[in-house]
């Protein structure tokens, strides 16, 4: 189990990691991804993935399907900071590698 970097990033950090991390966003103390699938049965294997890829790194976003759109919407913050650290780009980056 990876351990977290909980380090506050300050504002020029943040857009700096955005900038590294594809199809990601900034929404207030979040960062945000969607991924958008042609068939639901697409999203599944894709959801296993994320799931591994949050317990790899000891790091749990909150996740949004929607079986109707065919959409999963991960949303990465740090709650016991209540601000975006490292541990959340870190994961964004995992997250860009599955």
């Amino acid at each position: 189990m990876a351990i977290e970097n909980k380090t506050v990033l300050g504002e020029a950090q943040i857009e700096a990691a955005l900038r590294t991390l594809n199809g990601w966003r900034r929404e207030g103390n979040t960062l945000v991804r969607e991924w958008k699938f042609e068939r639901f049965a697409q999203l599944m294997p894709f959801l296993r993935g994320v799931l591994d890829t949050m317990d790899r790194n000891n790091h749990h976003s909150d996740l949004a399907v929607d079986s109707r759109t065919k959409t999963l919407r991960v949303s990465v913050t740090t709650h016991s900071a209540g601000a975006i650290t490292q541990a959340d780009v870190d994961f964004a980056r995992a997250l860009n590698a599955t």
